[in-house]
């Protein structure tokens, strides 16, 4: 899941092999779930197919973008809250 995070943050499409419910979730988040498969039941050459396809169709830079700032803000609301905590 961080390595399909980290990916998106940088602007490459990721695939998905699910296997957790955060991992559905955050390809639902970015709108993006025609690109989470379950490895067991879909046949290699799916899932490189569909890694293919995704190379060739590049994120939507604003939904991108929007994401990375509400998680940056998320972050920083969580750091002064444990600042506040602290004291």
């Amino acid at each position: 899941m961080h390595a399909c995070i980290a990916a998106y943050a940088l602007g490459i499409p990721p695939v998905g092999l699910a296997w957790d419910v955060k991992l559905d979730s955050f390809f639902a988040l970015t709108e993006r779930s025609d690109y989470i498969l379950t490895p067991a039941i879909v046949p290699a050459a799916r899932i490189v197919a569909l890694a293919d396809h995704a190379r060739d169709e590049p994120l939507d830079p604003v939904m991108r973008v929007t994401l990375i700032s509400r998680g940056r803000a998320d972050v920083e609301r969580l750091a002064a809250l444990l600042v506040d905590a602290a004291r």
